[in-house]
Order: C-alpha cells, then structure tokens, then sequence
C-alpha cells in the first residue's frame, strides 16, 4: 500500500481526518500520535501531532492539524509521517497509517 500525500502552504492552516476501524475493538480512550521527519530514521520530528481522539466500540477518529502558525515554521520541503493510535487495555499500538506531508511555500502576498 502506498502512502498518503497530503499538503499544507507554509503559513495556511491544516486538517485531516485520520480513521481506524475494527468491530471487535473499543476505542474509548484511545490516545493518537503522529510525527513528521524528513525521512524515516530522521534525527528531527519538525511537528508532534497530539490530536484528540474520538472512539467507541468499532471505530475512532482523530484530526491531524496546524495552526497558520505552525505550517510557517516548518521548513518548505516533503516529510514523511505515520499514524499510531494506543487503546487501553489492548495489545497496540495499532499502525502505523503512513502518509508523506509536502509543505509549499507561500506564494501570494498581501500588498504592502
């Protein structure tokens, strides 16, 4: 399976729904994690998701974002990421969802 692209402007906020699915797993309190690095063994995580994530019995959601903020202060370039998701009282963690984050650089400005 080949990775999801995803991209962000440098300055522009960013959302993405990440879903897991399993019926015979209950989510509740399930914990979601996700970093970005310039390649896998990468010494340097340029972002720390901590999304909150919503799960029940079934199913759990969580939403990767940036604040306008954030996306300015990671280097224009591509970063490759994962998604792992930690339930209580289970074996995980479940993963990893793997996706590559291109971050664009800004190219309109507002007139001085």
């Amino acid at each position: 399976m080949s990775a999801l692209v995803y991209s962000v402007k440098q300055g522009s906020p960013f959302a993405q729904l990440v879903r897991f699915e399993a019926e015979d797993i209950d989510f509740t309190g399930a914990v979601v994690r996700s970093q970005i690095r310039t390649s896998p063994a990468g010494a340097t995580a340029f972002h720390t998701f901590t999304p909150t994530a919503t799960g029940a019995v079934g199913s759990c959601e969580a939403i990767l974002s940036l604040s306008e903020a954030e996306s300015a202060a990671i280097p224009v370039g591509t970063y490759v990421g994962d998604v792992w998701i930690e339930v209580p009282g289970s074996f995980g963690p479940y993963g990893p969802v793997d996706y590559v984050l291109q971050v664009l650089p800004r190219v309109t400005r507002s007139p001085a």
